[in-house]
Protein backbone atom coordinates (compact mmCIF):
# COMPACT_ATOMS: atom_id res chain seq x y z
CA UNK A 1 0.00 0.00 0.00
CA UNK A 2 1.56 3.47 -1.34
CA UNK A 3 2.76 5.63 1.71
CA UNK A 4 0.32 8.37 0.68
CA UNK A 5 -2.91 5.96 0.85
CA UNK A 6 -1.51 4.76 4.33
CA UNK A 7 -1.10 8.74 5.27
CA UNK A 8 -4.25 9.66 3.76
CA UNK A 9 -6.54 6.94 5.79
CA UNK A 10 -5.12 7.81 9.02
CA UNK A 11 -5.63 11.28 8.23
CA UNK A 12 -9.01 11.05 7.87
CA UNK A 13 -9.05 8.84 11.11
CA UNK A 14 -8.08 11.83 13.15
CA UNK A 15 -10.06 14.18 11.05
CA UNK A 16 -12.96 11.78 12.35
CA UNK A 17 -11.73 12.15 15.80
CA UNK A 18 -11.94 15.63 15.87
CA UNK A 19 -15.35 16.18 15.04
CA UNK A 20 -16.43 13.98 17.68
CA UNK A 21 -14.37 16.10 20.21
CA UNK A 22 -15.35 19.39 19.45
CA UNK A 23 -19.10 18.75 18.51
CA UNK A 24 -21.55 20.22 21.18
CA UNK A 25 -18.60 22.72 21.99
CA UNK A 26 -20.03 26.08 22.20
CA UNK A 27 -17.38 27.58 20.19
CA UNK A 28 -17.64 24.57 17.37
CA UNK A 29 -17.55 26.69 14.74
CA UNK A 30 -14.84 28.84 15.85
CA UNK A 31 -12.57 25.58 16.52
CA UNK A 32 -14.00 24.19 13.09
CA UNK A 33 -12.52 26.85 11.29
CA UNK A 34 -9.07 27.12 13.16
CA UNK A 35 -8.73 23.23 12.61
CA UNK A 36 -9.54 23.37 8.58
CA UNK A 37 -7.12 22.57 6.55
CA UNK A 38 -3.55 21.78 7.35
CA UNK A 39 -1.74 18.46 6.49
CA UNK A 40 -2.06 16.74 9.67
CA UNK A 41 1.55 15.66 9.92
CA UNK A 42 1.69 15.44 13.92
CA UNK A 43 -1.22 13.31 14.54
CA UNK A 44 -0.62 11.30 11.51
CA UNK A 45 3.29 10.54 12.73
CA UNK A 46 1.51 9.56 16.36
CA UNK A 47 -0.79 7.23 14.67
CA UNK A 48 1.64 5.65 12.34
CA UNK A 49 4.40 5.56 15.13
CA UNK A 50 1.08 3.62 17.65
CA UNK A 51 1.27 1.05 14.44
CA UNK A 52 4.61 0.29 14.31
CA UNK A 53 4.96 -0.29 17.11
CA UNK A 54 2.58 -2.48 17.52
CA UNK A 55 -0.08 -0.99 19.43
CA UNK A 56 -3.77 -2.50 20.58
CA UNK A 57 -6.13 0.34 21.96
CA UNK A 58 -6.36 2.44 18.45
CA UNK A 59 -9.08 4.51 19.85
CA UNK A 60 -7.54 5.35 22.83
CA UNK A 61 -4.33 6.78 20.45
CA UNK A 62 -6.18 8.33 18.32
CA UNK A 63 -7.45 10.66 21.04
CA UNK A 64 -4.25 11.26 22.00
CA UNK A 65 -3.61 12.40 18.06
CA UNK A 66 -6.45 14.88 18.06
CA UNK A 67 -5.42 16.10 21.13
CA UNK A 68 -2.02 16.92 19.34
CA UNK A 69 -3.53 18.35 16.78
CA UNK A 70 -5.65 20.93 18.79
CA UNK A 71 -2.46 21.99 20.40
CA UNK A 72 -1.06 22.56 17.34
CA UNK A 73 -3.85 24.44 15.98
CA UNK A 74 -4.07 26.80 18.98
CA UNK A 75 0.08 27.88 18.32
CA UNK A 76 -0.76 28.45 14.88
CA UNK A 77 -3.94 30.86 16.34
CA UNK A 78 -1.40 32.57 18.39
CA UNK A 79 2.06 32.86 16.21
CA UNK A 80 -0.59 34.53 13.48
CA UNK A 81 -1.21 36.81 16.03
CA UNK A 82 2.45 37.63 17.04
CA UNK A 83 3.78 37.51 13.33
CA UNK A 84 0.96 39.52 11.87
CA UNK A 85 0.31 37.10 9.21
CA UNK A 86 -2.72 37.50 7.39
CA UNK A 87 -3.18 34.01 6.10
CA UNK A 88 -3.39 30.60 6.99
CA UNK A 89 -3.83 27.89 5.29
CA UNK A 90 -5.35 28.98 2.31
CA UNK A 91 -7.69 31.25 4.60
CA UNK A 92 -8.06 34.60 6.64
CA UNK A 93 -6.08 34.24 10.15
CA UNK A 94 -8.09 33.21 12.76
CA UNK A 95 -7.95 36.25 14.13
CA UNK A 96 -8.59 38.62 11.10
CA UNK A 97 -11.61 36.24 10.87
CA UNK A 98 -13.09 36.59 14.81
CA UNK A 99 -11.14 39.13 16.10
CA UNK A 100 -8.07 39.82 18.28
CA UNK A 101 -9.78 39.07 21.65
CA UNK A 102 -11.54 36.12 20.41
CA UNK A 103 -8.51 34.65 18.92
CA UNK A 104 -6.45 34.79 22.23
CA UNK A 105 -9.26 33.48 24.00
CA UNK A 106 -10.08 30.86 21.61
CA UNK A 107 -6.56 29.71 21.42
CA UNK A 108 -6.65 29.14 25.13
CA UNK A 109 -9.62 26.97 24.76
CA UNK A 110 -8.11 24.76 22.14
CA UNK A 111 -5.41 23.81 24.61
CA UNK A 112 -7.60 23.17 27.07
CA UNK A 113 -9.45 21.05 25.09
CA UNK A 114 -6.37 19.16 24.45
CA UNK A 115 -5.39 18.17 27.81
CA UNK A 116 -8.91 17.89 28.81
CA UNK A 117 -9.06 14.88 26.23
CA UNK A 118 -5.88 12.88 27.27
CA UNK A 119 -7.00 13.52 30.85
CA UNK A 120 -7.69 9.92 31.48
CA UNK A 121 -4.16 8.63 29.63
CA UNK A 122 -1.47 7.30 31.44
CA UNK A 123 0.49 9.83 33.34
CA UNK A 124 3.49 9.39 31.60
CA UNK A 125 1.10 10.53 28.18
CA UNK A 126 0.08 13.67 30.00
CA UNK A 127 3.62 14.54 31.23
CA UNK A 128 4.49 14.31 27.68
CA UNK A 129 2.00 16.41 26.65
CA UNK A 130 3.18 19.20 29.20
CA UNK A 131 6.68 18.77 28.15
CA UNK A 132 6.23 19.14 24.65
CA UNK A 133 4.02 22.27 25.32
CA UNK A 134 6.36 24.05 27.43
CA UNK A 135 9.38 23.37 24.93
CA UNK A 136 7.12 25.02 22.25
CA UNK A 137 6.66 28.03 24.21
CA UNK A 138 10.36 28.56 24.86
CA UNK A 139 10.70 28.46 21.61
CA UNK A 140 8.08 30.81 20.87
CA UNK A 141 9.85 33.02 23.30
CA UNK A 142 12.91 32.78 22.12
CA UNK A 143 11.75 33.60 18.63
CA UNK A 144 10.01 36.81 19.34
CA UNK A 145 13.20 37.59 21.70
CA UNK A 146 15.73 36.91 18.86
CA UNK A 147 13.27 39.37 16.62
CA UNK A 148 13.72 41.89 18.56
CA UNK A 149 17.60 42.59 18.19
CA UNK A 150 17.07 42.94 14.27
CA UNK A 151 19.79 41.51 11.96
CA UNK A 152 22.79 42.77 13.85
CA UNK A 153 21.57 40.56 17.02
CA UNK A 154 20.69 37.48 15.40
CA UNK A 155 24.25 37.04 13.38
CA UNK A 156 25.95 37.16 16.30
CA UNK A 157 24.90 33.65 17.52
CA UNK A 158 24.68 31.86 14.20
CA UNK A 159 23.75 28.45 13.11
CA UNK A 160 22.86 26.63 16.59
CA UNK A 161 21.28 29.07 18.16
CA UNK A 162 18.80 29.23 15.42
CA UNK A 163 18.55 25.50 15.54
CA UNK A 164 18.02 25.34 19.20
CA UNK A 165 14.60 27.88 18.25
CA UNK A 166 13.20 25.66 15.92
CA UNK A 167 13.95 22.57 17.71
CA UNK A 168 11.69 23.85 20.70
CA UNK A 169 9.22 25.98 18.52
CA UNK A 170 8.12 23.51 15.89
CA UNK A 171 10.18 20.49 16.29
CA UNK A 172 9.31 19.31 19.75
CA UNK A 173 5.09 19.27 18.66
CA UNK A 174 6.55 16.15 16.06
CA UNK A 175 9.06 14.55 18.58
CA UNK A 176 5.91 14.53 21.29
CA UNK A 177 3.72 13.12 18.55
CA UNK A 178 5.84 10.50 17.83
CA UNK A 179 6.97 10.22 21.63
CA UNK A 180 3.10 10.02 22.63
CA UNK A 181 2.75 7.27 20.09
CA UNK A 182 5.38 4.73 21.52
CA UNK A 183 3.43 5.48 24.88
CA UNK A 184 -0.01 4.86 23.78
CA UNK A 185 1.30 1.62 22.15
CA UNK A 186 3.34 1.07 25.75
CA UNK A 187 6.34 0.67 23.85
CA UNK A 188 9.79 0.49 25.74
CA UNK A 189 11.12 3.93 26.98
CA UNK A 190 14.22 3.13 24.86
CA UNK A 191 11.99 2.98 21.61
CA UNK A 192 10.56 6.02 23.08
CA UNK A 193 13.09 7.90 23.47
CA UNK A 194 13.81 6.95 20.08
CA UNK A 195 10.86 8.30 18.53
CA UNK A 196 10.95 11.54 20.14
CA UNK A 197 14.38 11.91 18.22
CA UNK A 198 13.30 10.63 14.94
CA UNK A 199 9.70 13.14 15.49
CA UNK A 200 12.38 15.67 16.49
CA UNK A 201 14.53 15.55 12.76
CA UNK A 202 11.23 15.60 11.21
CA UNK A 203 10.53 18.76 13.01
CA UNK A 204 13.62 20.27 11.76
CA UNK A 205 13.48 19.41 8.63
CA UNK A 206 10.31 20.56 7.94
CA UNK A 207 11.22 24.05 10.09
CA UNK A 208 14.46 24.39 7.65
CA UNK A 209 11.89 24.00 4.54
CA UNK A 210 9.48 26.45 5.31
CA UNK A 211 12.17 29.18 6.19
CA UNK A 212 13.67 28.23 3.10
CA UNK A 213 10.66 28.52 1.07
CA UNK A 214 9.92 32.27 2.73
CA UNK A 215 13.94 32.69 2.00
CA UNK A 216 14.01 32.20 -1.35
CA UNK A 217 10.41 33.89 -2.20
CA UNK A 218 11.53 37.41 -0.40
CA UNK A 219 9.75 37.17 2.60
CA UNK A 220 11.78 37.20 5.46
CA UNK A 221 15.82 38.11 5.40
CA UNK A 222 16.80 37.16 8.74
CA UNK A 223 17.96 33.76 8.46
CA UNK A 224 22.04 34.73 7.96
CA UNK A 225 21.56 32.74 11.46
CA UNK A 226 21.99 29.63 9.64
CA UNK A 227 26.01 30.50 8.51
CA UNK A 228 29.20 28.22 9.42
CA UNK A 229 30.76 29.33 13.14
CA UNK A 230 34.17 29.08 11.14
CA UNK A 231 36.48 31.99 12.16
CA UNK A 232 35.44 35.14 12.33
CA UNK A 233 32.84 35.24 9.21
CA UNK A 234 29.59 36.43 11.68
CA UNK A 235 31.74 39.81 12.02
CA UNK A 236 32.59 39.89 8.68
CA UNK A 237 29.02 39.63 8.03
CA UNK A 238 27.80 42.19 10.16
CA UNK A 239 30.39 44.62 8.87
CA UNK A 240 29.15 44.01 5.10
CA UNK A 241 25.60 44.44 6.39
CA UNK A 242 26.59 48.27 7.76
CA UNK A 243 28.26 48.97 5.01
CA UNK A 244 25.81 48.32 2.34
CA UNK A 245 23.76 50.91 3.52
CA UNK A 246 20.55 48.32 4.79
CA UNK A 247 21.95 45.45 2.98
CA UNK A 248 19.89 42.11 3.04
CA UNK A 249 22.11 39.45 5.17
CA UNK A 250 21.32 37.14 1.94
CA UNK A 251 22.99 39.28 -0.50
CA UNK A 252 26.08 40.06 2.23
CA UNK A 253 26.91 36.20 2.51
CA UNK A 254 26.64 36.47 -1.34
CA UNK A 255 29.57 39.13 -1.16
CA UNK A 256 31.49 36.82 1.27
CA UNK A 257 30.75 33.97 -1.35
CA UNK A 258 27.90 32.48 0.40
CA UNK A 259 24.95 31.04 -1.02
CA UNK A 260 22.72 30.92 1.73
CA UNK A 261 19.96 28.93 -0.24
CA UNK A 262 22.61 25.73 -0.79
CA UNK A 263 23.47 26.09 2.81
CA UNK A 264 19.47 25.65 3.79
CA UNK A 265 19.35 22.52 1.18
CA UNK A 266 22.70 20.59 2.96
CA UNK A 267 20.95 21.21 6.48
CA UNK A 268 17.37 19.70 4.87
CA UNK A 269 19.52 16.79 3.54
CA UNK A 270 21.64 15.91 6.44
CA UNK A 271 18.50 16.29 8.52
CA UNK A 272 16.16 13.89 6.50
CA UNK A 273 18.84 11.29 6.43
CA UNK A 274 19.41 11.47 10.06
CA UNK A 275 15.65 10.61 10.48
CA UNK A 276 15.50 7.69 7.90
CA UNK A 277 18.23 5.94 9.54
CA UNK A 278 16.47 5.89 12.45
CA UNK A 279 13.28 4.94 10.92
CA UNK A 280 15.32 1.90 9.61
CA UNK A 281 16.41 0.94 13.12
CA UNK A 282 16.56 -2.78 14.06
CA UNK A 283 14.49 -2.07 17.71
CA UNK A 284 11.62 -1.19 15.40
CA UNK A 285 9.14 -4.41 14.10
CA UNK A 286 9.33 -4.93 10.55
CA UNK A 287 5.99 -3.56 9.48
CA UNK A 288 4.24 -1.63 6.44
CA UNK A 289 4.28 1.44 9.52
CA UNK A 290 7.73 1.28 9.76
CA UNK A 291 8.67 1.42 6.15
CA UNK A 292 6.25 4.29 5.80
CA UNK A 293 8.11 6.04 8.75
CA UNK A 294 11.30 5.61 6.61
CA UNK A 295 9.14 7.59 3.74
CA UNK A 296 7.88 9.81 6.07
CA UNK A 297 10.94 12.46 6.32
CA UNK A 298 11.49 13.29 2.63
CA UNK A 299 7.76 12.83 2.06
CA UNK A 300 7.76 16.01 4.13
CA UNK A 301 9.79 18.19 2.73
CA UNK A 302 8.84 17.43 -0.88
CA UNK A 303 5.23 17.81 -0.34
CA UNK A 304 6.12 21.78 1.34
CA UNK A 305 7.96 22.49 -1.92
CA UNK A 306 5.68 20.83 -4.31
CA UNK A 307 2.43 22.89 -2.54
CA UNK A 308 4.16 25.76 -3.04
CA UNK A 309 5.77 25.33 -5.93
CA UNK A 310 9.12 27.00 -5.40
CA UNK A 311 11.17 23.58 -5.87
CA UNK A 312 10.79 24.20 -9.64
CA UNK A 313 12.36 27.37 -9.34
CA UNK A 314 15.44 26.34 -7.53
CA UNK A 315 15.74 22.52 -8.86
CA UNK A 316 15.85 21.19 -5.33
CA UNK A 317 13.60 18.45 -4.22
CA UNK A 318 15.24 15.07 -2.55
CA UNK A 319 15.33 12.34 -4.15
Amino acid sequence: MPAEDIFSEVKGKVEAKLEEIIKGQPEYEKIKYALSGGKKLRPCLAMLVFNACGGRNYERALEAAAAIELMHSASLVHDDILDRDMQRRGKPATYLKFGLKEAVLLGHKMVSLGFKTVVNHDVEVIKTFVDTWNLAIEGEIMDVELSKKGVNGVTSHGRKLYLDVISKKTASLFAGSCKVGAQEAEASEDLQNLFWEYGNLVGIAHQLTDDYVELISGRIENLALLIPSKGNLKRKLKNVIKMGGGETPKKALEKLGLDIEHLFESEIEGVTSKAESIAKDERIPSSTYKRVLGEMPKYVVNRMLTEIGEYTRTGFRLL
